[in-house]
Parts: C-alpha cells; structure tokens; sequence
C-alpha cells in the first residue's frame, strides 16, 4: 500500500511537472470541451502529441538529410556530426537544467507537502530529461544511415540507431546534470549567488563555441585531406562502429558510464535538495516569489512618487494608477520613456534569461558564419569584396533572421516577464502602443548589440565603404525589428503570468518545432553563402540583389500589416 501511495504521488508530480514543462500547449488542451470531462486526457494528449508526434516528425525531416551522405566513402562525418549535436545540446540545455531544480518557483510549493524531497526531485529529471532527450532525436537516422552505408541490414540498423538516440541522450543528461551540480556547489559557496551563476552560464556558452570553432576546422581540414589524397578517412568514433559488434560494445560501456553518472548525481543531490534550494534562492529570488512583494510600477514611469517604500512597495493599485496617468498626461514622456527602460531592465535578473534569450541568440550567427570565414578566409574574403552590394544586402538579412526567428530570444518573452504586473499595466489608463514599442526597444537594444558589432567588424576586415557600410546596418536593424514584432505579438497574445521558471515562457512551443527552426536557419546560411558564392563565378550579381530586396520588401511589408492590425486590435 505504501509503495502504491508512491507510485501514485510521484505519478502526481511527473504530470505537473510536464504540463509546466508544456504551458502554452496546455492552455490550449484546456480551452477544449473533451478535457472538461476528463483532464487526465491532458497528460496522455501531450506525451502523445508533443513528444511523440514530434519525434516522429523530426525522424522524418532529418533522414532526408543524411541519406545522401555516403557515410562509407566519408565516415568522418559521422563523428564530426555526433560532436556538433552534442554540442548544441548541451548549449541549449546547460542552464535550463538549473534553472528548473534550483530557481523555479514551484519547488517551495512541495515543501511543506508530506512528499519526499527525493521524489521531487525525480519527478523533474524525469520531466526535463524527457525534453532534453527530443534534442538528441537526429542521432536515430543518422547512426542508422551510417551503418546502412557501411553493410549493416536496415533492421539491425534502426534498432542500433534507437539505442544510439536513447544514449546519446542520456549522456546530455548526465553532462548537464554534473554541471548543474558544478553550479550548485559554487552558487552555495559564494555571497554573488546571481551574478556566478550567470558568469558559469556565460563561461559555457563560450567553451562550447570555441569547441565548436575547433570541430568545424577539424571536419575541414579532414574535408581537405580526403579531396587531396582521395582515401577513406576515419574519426575514432566512426572506427568503432563501422563494425557491428565493437559498435554494440562501445554502446553498452558508454550506457553504463551515463547511468552511473545520473545515479551518483541524483543520490548527492536529492538527499540535500530542498536545503539547496533554500540556500541558493534566498539571495537570489527575494521578490520574485508569488508571495513576494510587488514591483513599484509608479516608480517607472515617476521616480519621485512619494507613496514609494524603497523603490519596491507601493500603497495601492489607485495610487499606481493616478501617478502613471498623471505622468503619461504631462509633457514628461523622456522621462517615463526613460523609466520604463529601467524597470525592463530590472527584469532581466535570471541567469538562464540572459544565457539562452540574450546571449545565445546575439551569438548564433557569430558561431554559424565565423567557422565558415576561418576555415576559407581568403577564398571567402575575395569573394565578398568582388560582390559588396550583395554582401551587404544577403548577409545583415540572413544575421538578422538568424537573431529574431531564434525561438527563444528577448523578444518572445519580454512581455511576459512583468509577471504579475502585466495585468496592472493593462488595467491602468496608458497608451498600450507606447507600452509594445517600449518593449520592443528594449528588446532590440539587446538583441542587437553583439550582432551590430560583428556587422561593424566585417565592414571594416572586408574594407566595405562607409555608405555601403550604412547600408548594411540599416537592412540588419530592419529585419531583425520587422521579424522580432512576430514574437512580441506572440508573447502578448500567449502572455503567461503565473510562470515558476523562466524556462516556462522559453518553451511555449513545442521541442520539435524548435528544432525545426534552427533547421532551417542553418539551411539559409548555407542557401546564403552559396549564393554569394554562385554569384562570384557567374556575374549574376543584379538578379540576386533584386531577390534580397524583393524578400526585403516581403518581410517589412508583411510585419508593417500586422503590427498596424495588432495594434488596433489592442487600443
């Protein structure tokens, strides 16, 4: 009786934890009139749908891709491609470990519960191990592609892909579990609990770049190796399982090695859970909590409200009310412009928030384009310096793209992140345009930056002139506003309010649907450079321009319609 008790607790747990770990998906399974009656059909509908379904989907958008590699004659590459995914895997995945265990807000709701803190805390790897997984699922086709390319039956090729898929993500997990306890410990450890979590966060961001910049110039120089001298080239992976049997021997120890990591992980961690928490959100999330005491939003847009306790309590809603109006309605608008910058900027105050929807998608297209202009640097250089125009016009809109359609950046949550505060802003008699635009600058300001300077950078190693310099800027600051308004749109419509991790709102949609848009952002660099490449052989160079200016014109167009019927809509 007891262990059933369990069983059914810890059944309790895992299905909330999945519909946080799925918000936007639940919220519309609930609108449906067949869950009323039923809501446990929630719990079997999202497995079903949004890990299952989307598995499948992504097995059958990336088979497509490797069967054309014959992966006999070049067998490298099957090394070269489980190194890259792991890599960004683990990019995307680091923080959002610790941020679900250790900085949700859901985690001191279960202490006081009768529930041992070692169920709760398998409950969440479960969770979160079940979403990380869906990022390893390009390893299933692409094991079975290469054994079927090296005499393996397809049989035996799908089910070695399966165990390989199954593997490899549970390696993911346990490399971040021993780096979430890494942080654990150091966060424990230290007075500046936010700001060394944040710089751990960066510092892994840029260890997995440079590691990425290292295998890029590893698969060309291998590339290069196997053109000149015509032989087959393996990495030492690929050596292993180019035969069946070291292949199932490697997978086996490799599978021990991973379970024996999570266990030790989970039984060091889950014993002192609940104090670890404690500890590192006692200094980190004051404020933040559900308890905790509200944002002044008075003091944005009114520095000088005098009902203001600390800059952080205000007395009433009336009062907040009365000052936003008073303010907005004299010729102060600098100054509350000017204010609202400051409370945005007090809301970017989570490590995972500035790692995976500030830094990683202002870095993106720095870790796509500099491993292609390192690797072929002068071959590359001559050609963008014989077709300006067209560098300037292709590359500032493929950056752009890359930075605004990421689908976890700025944009898409920042509406979200007033938290609480949101229905106060629409409850107060402000002109919700300036509100959208407010966020919207801010958003830019950091989107932006690092790609701005990368742009700069370019212009001046390129020595493109100043106007054509200009130029660029000006198509990279338009594309990347014109496709961030589709987020922010987004994140208003689909406004979550009572979110316990910030990983809640970076997930909105679906894995497999943002596994698809990264898909297709590198399939645009490569479509990119190809072109610029063609253009360089043929003197083609006036048809692709008019194209660029044409999907130019399309894309400003397109965001220019919706943000007017947007912003009708919500006056």
């Amino acid at each position: 009786m007891k262990n059933l008790l369990k069983n059914q607790a810890f059944k309790h747990l895992f299905f909330i934890n999945l519909l946080y770990a799925n918000p936007s998906y639940t919220s519309s399974l609930k609108k449906k009139h067949k869950y009323r009656y039923n809501p446990k059909l929630i719990y079997s509908d999202i497995l079903k749908y949004s890990y299952i379904l989307g598995t499948i989907i992504m097995v059958v958008v990336y088979t497509p891709i490797f069967i054309p590699i014959n992966f006999s004659v070049l067998p490298f590459l099957l090394d070269y491609s489980l190194g890259f995914f792991l890599l960004m895997n683990i990019l995307q995945t680091f923080t959002f470990f610790f941020n679900v265990f250790y900085e949700s807000r859901d985690s001191e709701s279960y202490m006081p519960l009768p529930i041992p803190e070692k169920m709760v805390f398998t409950a969440k790897m479960a969770v979160i191990g079940l979403a990380t997984t869906q990022l390893s699922i390009p390893i299933l086709p692409l094991v079975a592609v290469f054994n079927v390319y090296n005499g393996m039956n397809i049989v035996l090729s799908l089910i070695y892909g399966i165990f390989a898929f199954i593997i490899f993500g549970g390696a993911v997990i346990a490399i971040n579990s021993l780096l979430m306890q890494f942080m654990v410990k150091t966060a424990i450890l230290s007075k500046f609990k936010t700001s060394i979590i944040t710089f751990m966060s960066l510092a892994g961001i840029f260890l997995n770049v440079f590691f990425i910049f290292k295998l890029q110039n590893y698969n060309s120089n291998i590339s290069q190796e196997v053109l000149k001298k015509g032989k087959v080239v393996f990495g030492p992976i690929s050596k292993l399982m180019a035969n069946g049997v070291q292949q199932g021997i490697m997978l086996f120890v490799i599978a021990v090695v991973v379970i024996a990591v999570i266990l030790f992980v989970s039984k060091g961690s889950e014993k002192s859970f609940y104090n670890s928490v404690r500890l590192i959100q006692g200094n980190t999330k004051s404020g933040k909590n559900g308890k905790a005491k509200k944002r002044n939003i008075s003091s944005s847009y009114n520095s000088d409200n005098e009902n203001r306790k600390d800059g952080v309590v205000f007395d009433d809603e009336d009062t907040v009310r009365d000052s936003v109006t008073q303010t907005m309605g004299k010729k102060t608008f600098k100054k509350a412009k000017f204010g609202m910058f400051r409370y945005n900027l007090g809301l970017i105050n989570d490590s995972t928030l500035i790692t995976q929807s500030i830094v990683l998608p202002s870095f993106m297209p720095v870790m796509m384009i500099a491993p292609m202009m390192i690797s072929n640097s002068a071959e590359i250089t001559d050609v963008f310096r014989n077709n300006q125009i067209v560098f300037v016009l292709l590359i500032p809109l493929a950056i752009g793209l890359i930075v605004s359609i990421y689908p976890t950046n700025l944009c898409s949550v920042i509406v979200s992140l007033d938290r609480e505060n949101y229905n106060y802003f629409m409850a107060l008699p402000i002109d919700r345009r300036k509100y959208i635009f407010s966020k919207l600058q801010f958003s830019l300001l950091f989107t932006m930056l690092v790609p701005l300077i990368m742009m700069i950078g370019l212009f001046w190693y390129l020595k493109i002139n100043i106007i054509l310099s200009i130029v660029g800027i000006l198509v990279l600051t338009v594309v990347t506003a014109s496709a961030s308004i589709h987020w922010l749109i987004f994140d208003y419509k689909n406004v979550l309010i009572n979110w316990h991790s910030v990983n809640e709102i970076q997930n909105r949609l679906p894995r497999y649907v943002t596994i698809l848009v990264f898909m297709i952002l590198i399939s645009m660099i490569i479509v990119s450079s190809a072109l610029i490449y063609g253009v360089s052989l043929l003197g083609s160079s006036g048809g692709v321009i008019g194209i660029v200016i044409a999907i130019l014109a399309v894309i400003v167009g397109f965001s220019i319609y919706r943000l007017r019927k947007f912003l009708k809509q919500i006056i």
